[in-house]
């Protein structure tokens, strides 16, 4: 199958950053199905003149291509709906996406983008519901490992590291490592916003590989839920590459965990921070159970939870959509795009409105951090007032803020 990929190559679209992790992981994977897999970079903002010019060249890149699938991953506004309509009214290609962070993006975000693919990917049981209630097609999923890095376990005893995170230092994640150390235990943490900074993904790889204890403290950024106080705890990648990678994984609980991992067999779960401490400090005097767990939590992520096995259950989901659409012409409506191209007016003739509205901002504070804050309320009153209109060519954030995407 031929497979066209659409999402971000570097994290936040900055090259210094490092690669994305769609990017390092979910290609790889449905190459190592034997897929023909391509690539479309959308999230950079030096690579485009403009949102349209972004746009039109995914066009032409399709066009070219003639993909049987397109494999997306959106994150907000950066594809307009229109366009993903005009792909959509083909009947020649299918379209997927798979959705991030639906626990609180569903409903700003995702409601409105399923219109226009032919499958929406969630990693989130509690949303499926949702997605068909709204009329939508719905596959459930979940995040996983990569294949290519699966490592046997290490030993306790061989170990280089006691106790290790790996993830940005965002949210509460600080006072809950803060935590940890004030009870006399020894926690190395790495990411964006600690002292030991990034890691690569082979560094990532060897951390897992040569812990005693990986923790996960799985709260995501900010939400709502979360600036209330309330626990915001998600299945996210870690639990399973820390699996897969050779670790032992320690992570908060949460109510689907048993649906990948026997507890206390293959993976263990902490309530709260008391009862994270106390489990460290048993599996560092165990170390026996500790490797038994490691071992057994592996195997089951070598067998069932990598990418490719995700990505082939997805394959499998679409391939009744994809021998209807194989045998039809792909061919693009060109009139069509330039009368939604002719609709987007970008910044330049709107250079006064942007000055006056981010002044305020910038001036609170500061030039970078002012135009994220103007966007940032631009996009949260657009899509609360304007519907799925704010991911579309009409997209007030859209024609104001395409470098700061």
């Amino acid at each position: 199958m031929r497979i066209l990929c659409v999402f971000d190559k570097y994290n936040y679209g900055v090259e210094g950053r490092g690669l994305a992790y769609e990017y390092i992981n979910f290609i790889p994977a449905f190459e190592q199905l034997g897929h023909d897999v391509s690539f479309f970079e959308v999230y950079t903002p030096t690579a485009y003149t403009n949102f349209a010019d972004q746009n039109q060249q995914l066009l032409e890149t399709v066009a070219a291509l003639q993909p049987d699938l397109i494999f997306v991953q959106q994150r907000w506004y950066e594809t307009w709906i229109e366009t993903w309509a005009l792909l959509q009214a083909t009947k020649a290609v299918v379209l997927v996406n798979w959705a991030a962070d639906d626990s609180w993006k569903y409903h700003q975000f995702s409601r409105y983008l399923a219109t226009y693919f032919d499958r929406f990917v969630t990693t989130y049981p509690s949303r499926v519901d949702n997605y068909e209630q709204d009329g939508h097609t719905v596959l459930l999923s979940q995040w996983a490992a990569n294949g290519a890095n699966l490592r046997a376990p290490t030993l306790a005893a061989d170990c280089e590291y006691q106790v290790t995170f790996v993830g940005s230092a965002h949210g509460k994640r600080k006072d809950m490592a803060e935590f940890v150390r004030a009870a006399g235990i020894e926690l190395q943490c790495f990411g964006n916003g600690w002292p030991a900074g990034a890691l690569t993904t082979e560094e990532m790889v060897n951390v897992y590989n040569n812990s005693v204890i990986t923790l996960n403290f799985d709260n995501g950024a900010w939400t709502p839920k979360s600036a209330l106080g309330m626990p915001d705890r998600q299945i996210k990648a870690r639990t399973f590459e820390v699996l897969g990678y050779g670790g032992f994984l320690l992570t908060g609980s949460h109510p689907t965990l048993k649906d990948h991992y026997v507890l206390d067999k293959e993976i263990v779960a902490f309530e709260d921070l008391p009862d994270l401490v106390e489990k460290i400090k048993f599996y560092l005097a165990h170390p026996d159970q500790r490797d038994q767990i490691a071992l057994a939590g592996h195997h089951r992520t070598a067998n069932e939870h990598t990418y490719q096995h995700r990505f082939q259950q997805i394959i499998d989901a679409i391939l009744p959509l994809h021998h209807d659409y194989k045998d039809r012409e792909l061919t693009i409506d060109w009139d069509a795009f330039a009368h939604i191209k002719a609709q987007y007016r970008h910044q330049k003739s709107l250079a006064l409105g942007l000055k006056l509205y981010t002044v305020p901002f910038t001036v609170l504070f500061g030039k970078v951090r002012g135009r994220r804050a103007a966007r940032r309320l631009l996009y949260e009153l657009s899509w609360r007032i304007r519907g799925e209109r704010a991911y579309s060519v009409k997209s007030w954030v859209n024609r104001f803020f395409y470098e700061d995407v």
